[in-house]
Parts: C-alpha cells; structure tokens; sequence
C-alpha cells in the first residue's frame, strides 16, 4: 500500500519542460532579417537620444558654422590630447548611452525595444533568459570594445555581422557570451 497523501498539491516534473525547450530551442532561432530589423531599431533608439546630446553639447552648431563656445567640444578636438584615452571616452560614452536607452528592457526582459517590438529575446545555450548583467558585460560590451581596436577593430565587427549565415544564427557576440537570439511570438 502506497502511503500517499491524498491532500498534498500536485507535483510535476518540470524538468521535462526544459528537455523539451532545449531540443526546440534551434526550431525558435531569430531569423537573419529580423535580427537585422532589430540592429537597425536600436540603432534608430540610439541616434535619437545622441543627436539631443550633440545639439546640448554644442556639436551641431560646431558642423554647421565652424565656431563652438563648448568646453566639452574644446577638450574633444584639442590637438594635444591622447587617442588612446579618446577612444577610451568614447567607448564608455557609447557604452552609456546604450544601457541609458536599453538598460530597463535589458534587465526586466532580455531584449533590448528592436528585439521586443520584432518578437526576440537572448536566451543562453539552454533556452533560459538572460541576466541584464550577462547581457550587457559578456554579449554588448566584448564585441564594442574589440570595435574599438586600431586597425584590427574594424576587422572585427565586420566578422561578427558576417557570421550570422551560420546554420544557429549566431554572431560572434554570441558565441563569446553563449547566447542565442530567439523567436518569442
């Protein structure tokens, strides 16, 4: 005789949800085109924001006439100063502007507004979302410092776009962080 008790709640396994998820998880890749339409949203979400910031800065009236009475533009264009410590300010600007606009859909859904409004979330190798911090520090901010690079910078950004015609999918960002982007609708 089993010695069950007829009033406690009902148990699942839900390990069997996640075999399940995992073995479809290649079924729910991202196509290539909305991939793209997504890079192309964010970038739309981010130049907004930074035109507002170089009009406040002073930067569009320096383009159109020449004159600027901006510190900030003063200290950017000074002829002395170092490129390595340029290219290190712009790298932290670019990186805070990108958490400024995506940072909330980051950390609450694991997509940044193109994915959500296109129907796509990062998930690791295993099908679960993930965290806004692995999102931001393994997937984003890797691959926009290693564009950074001299020379070689460039190069690579160029193969990680290039490696989306692979079977998964997946970009170099990708695999250096082991996510992948999937379909959620």
């Amino acid at each position: 005789m089993q010695n069950e008790n007829p009033y406690e709640a009902p148990k699942s396994d839900i390990g069997f949800f996640d075999q399940i998820d995992a073995q479809n998880l290649s079924q729910k890749y991202a196509s290539r085109g909305s991939r793209f339409g997504a890079a192309i949203l964010d970038t739309i979400f981010l130049i907004i924001p930074l035109f507002i910031l170089f009009f406040a800065f002073g930067l569009v009236d320096f383009l159109a006439t020449g004159d600027t009475d901006s510190t900030f533009l003063d200290l950017m264009f000074d002829t002395q100063s170092n490129l390595f410590m340029e290219m290190f300010i712009s790298l932290a600007f670019a990186f805070g502007l990108f958490v400024l606009v995506q940072g909330y859909f980051i950390y609450t859904s694991s997509q940044t507004l193109g994915k959500k409004i296109l129907g796509m979330k990062v998930v690791d190798l295993e099908g679960k979302p993930v965290s806004g911090n692995h999102y931001l520090f393994l997937r984003y901010l890797p691959m926009t410092t290693a564009s950074y690079l001299p020379l070689i910078g460039g190069i690579i950004a160029i193969i990680n776009c290039l490696m989306i015609f692979r079977a998964d999918h997946n970009c170099l960002h990708d695999d250096i962080a082991k996510t992948r982007v999937i379909k959620i609708n």
